[in-house]
């Protein structure tokens, strides 16, 4: 039982890897996989989300970043051409916090733009050491802390 408790971090990892690649591999997989996570928990436009929080003294943050680094995230991606940002599984506590460890970006049409948003996507995947997505023409792209 130990051995397996040890092994279960590598485990999570090697599984998150493994569904990572196969995500990458099919757009409508990953189109699926983003519209189920829309849809079962907790989302909402990230800027909207977070002027909200902010507004109302709340602490809005992605992962474990505080509310300053949470709003330039938000407004990088829109400045590299995301068509919306979701915050989306938001675990929240009304009145004094909403934090989420997932954005989902729809992806513009425009070629240039889709470039420095996957380029921004393999730079966040490589802080969790994992390989980036490819563009194959999918609506969303997923980006995930933890």
């Amino acid at each position: 039982m130990k051995k397996l408790l040890k092994a279960w971090p590598f485990m999570a990892l090697l599984a998150l890897m493994l569904a990572r690649s196969w995500l990458s591999s099919d757009p409508g997989s990953n189109d699926a996989f983003c519209e189920q996570v829309l849809n079962e928990g907790a989302s909402a436009e990230a800027r909207e989300w977070f002027q909200t929080g902010d507004k109302a003294g709340e602490v809005r943050t992605i992962y474990e970043f505080n509310n300053e680094m949470t709003r330039e995230i938000i407004d990088e991606l829109y400045e590299l051409g995301a068509m919306t940002v979701t915050a989306a599984d938001i675990d929240a506590e009304p009145g004094v916090y909403a934090s989420t460890d997932v954005l989902i970006v729809t992806l513009p049409e425009d070629s240039a733009s889709r470039r420095k948003l996957f380029r921004y996507e393999s730079r966040q995947s490589s802080f969790l050491g994992l390989g980036g997505m490819w563009d194959r023409g999918q609506k969303y792209l997923f980006l995930w802390w933890d």
